[in-house]
Formats: C-alpha cells, structure tokens, sequence
C-alpha cells in the first residue's frame, strides 16, 4: 500500500508536469487554477463490443465519494473492456485504479476520456488532480448489472394432488387474500382452501352453490364471489363459502348465460336473446339488476361460452379487457379477440376485435388468459384439430394484437407440466406471482398448482418504478 500510495503521487506529479508544461510551451496559461477536483458528469462510450454498456446513466453522490448507475444494466452486458468520457469541474489528469494515468489533452481542463480500456467487473476507483496541481478528489465507481434475466419465468410446483374428488367442472380464484378451489360433481359440489396456494384443506362447509352451475364462469367483484346460473339466477358469496341465490331483474327478452369480468366498477356478461343467435353486453352494479350496455348487438360471432379473459392495465395507456375464443351461440368455435378499454366518458364499453392476419390464433375454446409480466399470457386450449392445443403458451406483448411462442431463454413450460385446458390463472397482487391450478389433460382431471414468478419483480428498482418493465 506504502508503494501504491507513493507510486500514485508521481504519477500525479508526472501527469502535472506535462500538463503545465505544454500548457506553458504553448503559451496558454490558466487564468485562475482551481482547487476543485470534483467529477461532474460519467458517460460510457458507445461500442459495438457492448452495445448496452452506454445505456448507464450514473448518480454522482459527492458525499459518500460514489458513482453508480441507479438502473442496473441488462442481463449479460459485458462490462469487461469499456471506454468513458469525463467531464471534471477542473482537471489536469487523473488516475485509474491507482495504476493508469490520463491526461484531458491540451488546452482543456474540465473534459476527460480514458485511452485505455477499463474492466468494470470489479469497483473502478478514478483520481483527479485539480488545476491548482494540489487538490485531489476520488471516486469509486459502480457500473450494475442485472446478474439474472429480468423477464426470466421461474416456474415450481407447489402441489401435484390437491384431492382424489376432482372433476372436469372446476374453478379456482382468490378472495380477500385467500384461495378458493371448487369442484362440481353431479350430485354435490366440494371447496377445499388455501392461504398459501400450497396447502390445502377441504371445507366441508360450502353450502348453496347449486348443483350442475358452470364453475368455470365464476367471477370475482367487489370482496365477493358471483355465478350466473341457467340464465336467470345469481349466487353471490362474501366468504367463498356460504353462497345465495337471487332472481335477476333483467329484460326478459334474454339470457344471462356467462359472466365476462368485474370493470369500470361493474359486473359484466354476456345476454343471448331467447329467439334468435343475437348477443349483447349487459352490465350490473349488484350482480342482481342487470341493463343492456350500449345498442352493439353481436350477431353470432360473440361468445357465450367456454372463452378466455381477463382486465388488465398496460404500462401505457388505460386499463383494458379482452375475450379470446370461445363458442358462438350456434356452436361455432371462434378466434375472435375481442378487446375493450376504460373510457371515462363512457358507461358502455366500445368493443373492437383484435383478430388480423398476423393475430395467428386459431379458433380456440377452454383456454385461459392473463397479463403478467407486463404481457398478456394465453395457456392450453382445445382447436378444431386437438383436444389439448400442442401450443401450451403464448404470450402477446401488444395487449392481443399478435401472439407468439414465448422466448426459451426466458419462459418455458417444465417437463413435468401436463398440456392442459380449462385451467385458472391467478395473478396475485401480493407477491406479485401468477398461479396455474388445475385444469383438464387429455385422459382426466388435473388439481395440480404451480407458481410462476418473473425476476423483475424482485428488484428494487420495479418496486419503485412498476412501469419500468
């Protein structure tokens, strides 16, 4: 350390000498020598070695003597040979890791650039000479990196088996926190419970859920759970447990087939007219008075059953619902992509279908959708050639105009994964994680949970900027 510390002052020294002299055999003499050697600015130069590294916006912190990139870099920048310019409030040269001298050059004294490559694989330290040839200021600099791939899915399974009593008719969701797991048999319904997704316990105690009701269409609205049922019943729950029956006071014209989604701070479903394949949107504050939405009557290419959807809220832009596939009123199964956005002014939502020649989703029914990390996930489903789609995952990063195969490198199903349809995704907003329980494989029932979680949601810089990503 006694001949770092002597070998840093002659090299200071030296860079002095020549920097005076030159300036002195050029006639040029500094007006008025400064004794501030403080960094005011760090840039990494661009390179196609790494293109990423000039990305790096540093935070000069004069106080603890530190520079660093408050944004961490991507995954796999190479950091290892970079060049950097500097801009100093004065300077006539500084050091590098006690080791390397630069100079500004001639005729400057605020700006800087290394000449040799520096590694930044480990803490750089940089030493500055003021002008007044005595003062010295020292950095050390950080240059983060993401040491994990941000928009990595890690994928684990929580539990293989819920229960033995499991059936086709099936559906999870959460409620205040906790997990509700149905099943409909044909002469019972049964409800097991979890806090963690993990563990589970059968409730005994469900009581009022009618019998042969389609699970699959529940819907979570304002800390309740809601189900239509044979066209003009509710059953609403507060607990998960203890459910009852309403009479719905809708136009008589139509049945109240399928709930879509709780939005705009109302419950939303699909009314089929009773004498013709017509379709219209109705919505409701209760879940139990019911109003035709707006005059859009689908004819037939709407559907009413065994469709994808989910509300979401892009990083820009307001907040947004989406229906993919399902069967028609006629039976037909659709590639429909039906998309809707919050829009203050209006009470009804203006509908617009997504699907283009570039959409490359074919007609699909029992798939399940949601958006997490920061895209819009589609799983399983059934088309006109599989009863299990071979296509397990897609994923749309334009809120469902185009939808593609996932990256390899960042989200990819586990071998143990069975291709499933009908399973239901929970994005839980606590941790940040999205559940897959459940569903249909090709020969039986699943009850089955795996959990996925993206990386990005375990930085610190998400949580303090969730629209970074």
């Amino acid at each position: 350390m006694k001949y770092l510390h002597h070998n840093n002052l002659f090299l200071l020294s030296l860079i002095a000498f020549f920097a005076t002299s030159c300036l002195k055999d050029s006639g040029t003499q500094l007006a008025q020598p400064s004794s501030d050697a403080s960094v005011l600015h760090v840039a990494i130069q661009n390179s196609s070695y790494s293109p990423n590294a000039s990305l790096a916006e540093f935070t000069i912190d004069n106080v603890s003597d530190s520079i660093y990139n408050l944004d961490s870099l991507p995954y796999g920048t190479k950091i290892d040979s970079l060049f950097l310019n500097f801009r100093f409030a004065s300077s006539i040269g500084f050091i590098i890791n006690d080791t390397v001298s630069e100079s500004p050059g001639f005729y400057n004294t605020t700006q800087g650039s290394t000449t040799k490559h520096v590694d930044f694989t480990n803490p750089v330290k940089i030493k500055n000479l003021a002008t007044d040839e005595e003062t010295t200021k020292e950095y050390v600099i950080e240059l983060r990196v993401h040491k994990v791939e941000p928009y990595k899915h890690v994928w684990s399974e929580l539990n293989s088996n819920i229960t033995a009593q499991i059936s086709d008719n099936q559906k999870a969701v959460q409620l205040n926190g906790k997990f509700f797991y149905y099943f409909g048999h044909a002469d019972s319904n049964s409800l097991f419970t979890s806090l963690d997704a993990k563990n589970w316990q059968n409730d005994a105690r469900l009581d009022g859920l009618p019998l042969n009701a389609k699970l699959r269409d529940m819907v979570v609205f304002n800390n309740a759970i809601y189900l239509l049922h044979n066209g003009v019943e509710l059953y609403k729950s507060t607990n998960g447990v203890f459910w009852t029956k309403h009479n719905i006071v809708a136009d008589t014209a139509y049945d109240y087939v399928s709930l879509l989604f709780g939005f705009k701070n109302n419950l939303w479903a699909v009314a089929k007219e009773k004498t013709s394949n017509n379709v219209r949107i109705a919505n409701s504050a209760d879940g139990i008075n019911w109003t035709l939405s707006g005059n859009k009557i689908f004819n037939d290419n709407f559907p009413v059953s065994d469709f994808a959807t989910t509300t979401f809220r892009p990083k820009l832009g307001r907040e947004k619902t989406i229906v993919i596939g399902g069967y028609s009123p006629s039976g037909k199964r659709l590639n429909t992509i039906w998309s809707a956005e919050n829009r203050a002014i209006s009470d009804t939502l203006n509908w617009l279908d997504l699907q283009n020649a570039n959409s490359k989703i074919d007609p699909v029914s029992n798939a399940s959708v949601e958006y997490y990390g920061s895209k819009l996930l589609m799983l399983g489903g059934t088309t006109d050639t599989h009863t299990i789609d071979t296509t397990q995952l897609r994923q749309s990063i334009n809120e469902g105009m185009n939808w593609v195969l996932p990256d390899s490198t960042t989200n990819v199903l586990p071998e143990k994964f069975t291709p499933r349809v009908n399973a239901s995704l929970i994005m839980d907003a606590k941790d940040n994680s999205l559940y897959v329980i459940g569903g249909k494989s090709v020969t039986a029932p699943l009850a089955d949970v795996w959990k996925i979680k993206v990386n990005f949601y375990s930085f610190k810089d998400y949580i303090e900027n969730p629209y970074k990503y």
